[in-house]
C-alpha cells in the first residue's frame, strides 16, 4: 500500500487547505478564546494532517484503518469546535 509522500491524493491536499482555513479562522477568535478553543482546532487539525500522511504511507491494512478512523474522530472534533465557535458568535 506504500504510495510514494502522498501529495498527489485529494485527502492530503485537502488536509493542507483545512488547516490554512483553521489558522484564518483562529485569527477571527477573540483575544481569550484563542487561548482555549483555537490551540484545540489546531491540534485537530494537525492531527487530522498527520493521520492522512501516516495511511498513504503505511503498508499494514490494520494500521491504516486505525489511522483513518484517527483522522475520523479529529474531523468530528474539528466539527464541534467549529459548531461551537459559531453558535457563540465567533466566526461564521
Amino acid at each position: 500500500m506504500l504510495y510514494g509522500d502522498g501529495r498527489e491524493f485529494d485527502s492530503w491536499k485537502l488536509s493542507m487547505d483545512l488547516m490554512i482555513g483553521v489558522q484564518e479562522c483562529t485569527k477571527l477568535l477573540p483575544q481569550e478564546e484563542r487561548q482555549t478553543i483555537a490551540p484545540q482546532m489546531q491540534k485537530c487539525v494537525l492531527s487530522i494532517y498527520a493521520s492522512l500522511s501516516e495511511d498513504i504511507s503505511n503498508k499494514d491494512p490494520e494500521q491504516y484503518i486505525k489511522s483513518l478512523g484517527v483522522a475520523r474522530s479529529c474531523v468530528r472534533e474539528l466539527d464541534s469546535c467549529l459548531v461551537d465557535a459559531n453558535r457563540i458568535s465567533f466566526v461564521n
